[in-house]
């Protein structure tokens, strides 16, 4: 019993963090409206009020302070995300499945829906921002460990790090939290999609501040958006759970593993299914953090992501005629691992 309270603690400690589970592959074939206008000027409005709230500050310290103050204004934590709860409520917002479709009968529909116990995970929707399928769980990932991210970033370069060095150490640290406590220990489920998302977040915190052209400029009146910040420029790809696909530690893959066999190999060649893989292949331009979490991996030697891909899923034989169930373009790394 100590060890399942321990077990419970850390289950509901990840969920301040996380949040919940999504599934991408149920929204193969669906075709949602685009919401990331928006979720765009949700974002700024929400921003300037945070601006104007602390230009009414004697002090409001160096432009370095200001993106966790705004990211904090949106996502502070599970219990006081207005970000997420505008997505998960809005009117505006296309959302599948819909809001008509209750959280047991969506839940039974994905492809975690055996249940681990004493693991219960919340089922976060699909919306499209720009080309991209994501689970409104990333937007969380996006600016609750954007935040933290850019919180270490700023520690390991007060500590002399270069800026390349402080990004390897803050993914690094990300992707163990992942392994051993938002995903991997307390629902067995390792997301490089919310690896991806908390790292677009850290970019997108970096570049309030620095390069040729930042969000962010000092007034008379205090810091002010120099410009509207448009999310696009950050969702990518990778944020799609049936694009950049989990591992699992072994006694989830067992329970996952013959729905990806029964239910969404045989789908994967679907033209609709093969049209937004294209897509999101002809998008994909990479990131520093899935270099350097590919980069953990091999050095490690560690089988798992590949293992757990679609790929591997997919080449598997069928429980019932034992024939092969792998569709067509399988052959990208990224799809596959």
């Amino acid at each position: 019993m100590a060890a399942a309270a321990v077990i419970l603690a850390l289950a509901a400690g990840s969920q301040d963090l996380s949040g919940a589970e999504t599934d991408q592959f149920l929204a193969w074939g669906v075709e949602l409206a685009d919401s990331s206008t928006e979720l765009n000027q949700y974002v700024n409005r929400r921003f300037e009020e945070e601006l104007a709230r602390l230009g009414r500050r004697r002090r409001q310290g160096p432009c370095e302070a200001i993106p966790g103050r705004l990211y904090r204004h949106v996502f502070k934590s599970l219990l006081n995300a207005p970000v997420r709860d505008y997505m998960r409520t809005a009117a505006e917002i296309d959302r599948f499945p819909g809001s008509e479709v209750g959280f047991w009968e969506f839940r039974d529909e994905t492809i975690f829906r055996k249940v681990t116990w004493p693991f219960f995970l919340p089922m976060a929707r699909t919306v499209r921002i720009g080309e991209v399928y994501l689970g409104v769980d990333k937007v969380s990932h996006f600016f609750g460990f954007g935040r933290r991210y850019h919180t270490r970033y700023q520690r390991a370069r007060h500590r002399g790090l270069t800026p390349e060095e402080a990004q390897r150490k803050v993914i690094l640290w990300g992707l163990r939290a992942e392994r051993f406590f938002v995903g991997g220990v307390t629902d067995g489920i390792i997301s490089h999609a919310d690896l991806e998302a908390n790292y677009q977040g850290l970019r997108m915190a970096l570049d309030m501040c620095q390069g040729e052209d930042p969000y962010l400029e000092r007034t008379a009146s205090g810091w002010r958006l120099r410009r509207p910040i448009d999310l696009r420029d950050y969702v990518n790809p990778a944020f799609d759970e049936s694009y950049n696909t989990n591992h699992y530690h072994p006694y989830r893959w067992h329970l996952v593993k013959p729905i990806l066999v029964a239910e969404v190999c045989p789908r994967l060649a679907s033209p609709a299914v093969q049209r937004r893989l294209a897509s999101y292949r002809q998008l994909d331009r990479g990131s520093f953090s899935r270099q350097v979490i590919d980069e953990y991996y091999g050095r490690r030697q560690d089988p798992w992501p590949r293992r757990h891909s679609l790929a591997a899923a997919c080449a598997s034989r069928s429980p019932e005629t034992g024939d092969r169930v792998a569709g067509p373009d399988l052959t990208s790394d990224r799809f596959g691992g």
